[in-house]
């Protein structure tokens, strides 16, 4: 995989804009955050498959190491990428309104 992205970058095929955009967009957003001045609401679900939870916790703390104190951080502890929750009986509970809820409060804070 390091390999594509090395490709892409230094020896552009065929569509030279579609190639880089897909590199683009494997670019880490930590720097554009660092240098943001607006308060940022970042959360994530500790079960979520798609985004590691270790990722979030280093923005946190690159946010810390930068004396940043524009970073809202919340976790949802059992929740996937969509945001839904597996009960006790194994269904899947959709848990959106609490993020959103959540979301809205901090907004009308910030």
């Amino acid at each position: 995989m390091i390999g594509y992205f090395k490709d892409i970058q230094y020896q552009p095929r065929i569509d030279k804009k579609v190639l880089q955009s897909k590199l683009s967009f494997s670019k880490p957003p930590l720097e554009s955050l660092l240098v943001t001045q607006i308060p940022i609401f970042f959360a994530i679900g500790t079960a979520d498959e798609n985004v590691p939870i270790e990722s979030a916790y280093i923005v946190t703390i690159e946010f810390l190491r930068h004396g940043k104190n524009n970073l809202t951080f919340k976790q949802y502890v059992g929740f996937d990428h969509n945001a839904l929750m597996v009960d006790e009986s194994g269904h899947s509970v959709d848990r959106w309104n609490q993020v959103t809820d959540d979301f809205f409060n901090w907004l009308s804070k910030n």
